[in-house]
């Protein structure tokens, strides 16, 4: 990694304190392009660490020069970030620096906003956003569409796997919705008799009525007091059914685990250009990954 220009390293007088809460991301680093949109990413990833009370950096991979500085700034500025809040700038390709610069400074949480919201699901984890996602070592954030302007999530779609994965992205969700005021949740699992989406000779032969129990079960020990819970168990028919399901219930964010099952299929979708046939992200995507 080349370093070309380093704003603000230490750690700010103006930074909030990190959170208790053990669930909840800590440190979250936002990336920032030169586009339009950046004021708005900015204030994103701002707001959700207030809500948090995570610590905040941001990070531009690309050009590093006086030009590209002022942009920046002011683009935090209109975001009302704190002028003391850490900016980097540095040289190389996004994904690689992404990755280091998480591992450096050990980073749970990425945010990233995905330019091209219209593009098919596999297109997504082929653009710079996508990469990000498949190869940084940390939870990533996609937003889909940024607001300069205060908008907390409302409604959650979570799709579980029955693991410990899953279960850790439910305590984290949970803790994080209760500090945004999220009501409306949506509790769903994908589930695949054929096998064709499963990792291969793991297929799930069981009925819906199966997993529907099985779902109850897995839920049951989170607290949902005070929250409207909805729970649906999706035959998977296309890799990423829990898409679909966000879009239908119109949700501000759906949260995935990032396990060893969806990783499988996404990556052999990839390797053979396979489209799957969903044209828009309905809704900001936490792709989740449990931080050692």
């Amino acid at each position: 990694m080349n370093t070309l220009s380093t704003i603000s390293q230490s750690h700010p007088r103006g930074q909030i304190e990190a959170s208790l809460d053990p669930h909840l991301p800590r440190r979250i680093l936002a990336c920032l392009s030169l586009s339009s949109r950046t004021p708005a990413i900015a204030a994103e990833a701002w707001r959700i660490a207030q809500a948090i009370q995570a610590e905040c950096c941001f990070l531009h991979v690309g050009p590093a020069d006086s030009q590209a500085q002022a942009y920046l700034r002011h683009a935090l500025a209109q975001a009302k970030v704190p002028h003391d809040i850490p900016l980097w700038l540095f040289e190389g390709k996004p994904p690689r620096t992404v990755e280091q610069v998480v591992r450096q400074h050990r980073f749970d949480l990425v945010v990233a906003g995905v330019l091209n919201r219209q593009a098919t699901f596999s297109r997504h984890f082929r653009s710079v956003a996508g990469r990000i996602a498949a190869s940084s070592p940390c939870s990533v954030l996609l937003l889909t569409d940024p607001r300069v302007e205060r908008q907390p999530f409302k409604r959650i779609v979570a799709a579980v796997d029955f693991d410990d994965l899953s279960r850790a992205m439910l305590s984290t969700a949970l803790a994080w919705g209760r500090r945004e005021g999220v009501e409306h949740w949506h509790i769903v699992h994908e589930y695949d008799p054929s096998g064709f989406y499963s990792l291969p000779g793991r297929p799930e032969p069981r009925s819906r009525t199966e997993q529907l129990h099985r779902l109850e079960e897995f839920i049951r020990p989170f607290d949902w007091s005070g929250i409207h819970l909805q729970r649906q168990c999706l035959l998977n028919k296309h890799g990423c059914d829990a898409v679909w399901y966000a879009q239908t219930m119109r949700a501000d964010m759906l949260c995935l685990p990032l396990s060893a099952r969806r990783q499988g299929f996404w990556e052999r979708m990839l390797r053979f250009r396979l489209d799957v046939d969903i044209h828009a992200l309905p809704c900001a995507v936490l792709l989740y990954r449990k931080t050692a």
